[in-house]
């Protein structure tokens, strides 16, 4: 078993590299998610501005979860490529985790991202 396909003109591709692209997004909606709530819980609005202490929390709420998920998804993709898992196991362990982290922070749909930016 292979961890590399070929791509149309015939070179080798790593099918993770879309992997991060993913676990990027799915950790910054969940981040967005946390630091809208916590925004929240203090009663601001998305009008008001936040002292300087409670934006560096923001900002750690904002980006943890998307860092975390970077360090998933090379720890995934590292196990494909030393030839423990395949790409198949990778993927469905990517929606696994991703959508129960989504679940656990609040995002259970579509309308839950697009509540975060409006």
């Amino acid at each position: 078993m292979t961890d590399e396909a070929n791509s149309d003109d015939g070179e080798k591709r790593d099918e993770g590299d879309w992997g991060d692209v993913v676990w990027a997004a799915a950790g910054l909606f969940a981040g967005g998610s946390l630091s809208q709530k916590y925004a929240e819980s203090l009663g601001y609005t998305a009008h008001e501005n936040l002292p300087t202490g409670p934006v560096v929390f923001v900002v750690i709420l904002l980006l943890g979860p998307m860092v975390i998920a970077g360090f998933i998804s090379m720890q995934l993709r590292g196990e494909v490529k030393r030839g423990k898992s395949n790409w198949a196991t990778y993927w469905s362990t990517t929606v696994a985790v991703l959508l129960a982290a989504l679940a656990f922070v609040g995002i259970t749909g579509v309308d839950d991202i697009f509540a975060l930016f409006g």
